[in-house]
């Protein structure tokens, strides 16, 4: 799995258990199979096996609609007290790809997208500009930001169809067991994440 950074047939190559990682911290996994770097990208709306798809920009919006909501609603202190909710700094160890700022909150989100239709070899190299996913690219670590995964191997290895899908949201727990996951990636998918996160969590 590789970072985007700047062109991203040359970005960082980053494990996954490196980005979830963190007492307490829910990891929204986003598969985005290979639609958002498909030459023939579906447009929003367009469905796949029955299952609404959505684009770069569409996508950056929910998630910050939604991290901003989660965050605000359940932090670190008492969930049923009226003491201030910001979350204080997690005390877990630093690796490269992380930053204080992307620790401070109990949700975490990350997004997969699939480079299979992509040319193989990938002599060319092709801009998150010219991909047109800037908006997730420049997105910091656990904020949303975007990795290139290689050939869909842990799309593959988490069950989600790499190539021509609808994409897959997951949700790891703080145990780091799967907690949740639902088809596509669009504003019915969120809305189904959200639903399971009031299901468990306090409010």
């Amino acid at each position: 799995m590789d970072v985007d950074a700047p062109a991203i047939t040359e970005g960082e190559s980053v494990r996954l258990h490196e980005l979830t990682v963190g007492p307490g911290v829910f990891h929204v996994v986003v598969f985005t199979s290979d639609m958002l770097l498909s030459t023939k990208r579906p447009s929003p709306g367009t469905l796949i096996k029955g299952v609404e798809t959505t684009n770069a920009e569409g996508l950056a919006k929910e998630i910050q609609a939604h991290l901003t909501s989660w965050r605000s609603k359940w932090a670190y202190k008492s969930m049923n007290s009226n003491e201030d909710r910001t979350p204080p700094p997690l005390a877990v160890p630093q690796t490269p790809t992380m930053s204080n700022a992307s620790l401070e909150a109990v949700f975490m989100v990350h997004v997969l997208a699939s480079d299979l239709s992509l040319p193989a070899p990938c002599d060319q190299q092709l801009s998150s500009t010219e991909l047109g996913i800037d908006v997730l690219a420049d997105n910091k670590t656990g904020g949303g930001k975007i990795y290139l995964d290689h050939q869909g191997q842990v799309h593959q290895k988490y069950g989600v169809t790499a190539k021509h899908g609808p994409g897959t949201i997951v949700i790891v727990r703080p145990d780091g067991h799967i907690g949740y996951r639902v088809l596509g990636t669009a504003k019915s998918a969120w809305e189904d994440v959200n639903q399971y996160f009031e299901s468990i969590l306090a409010n």
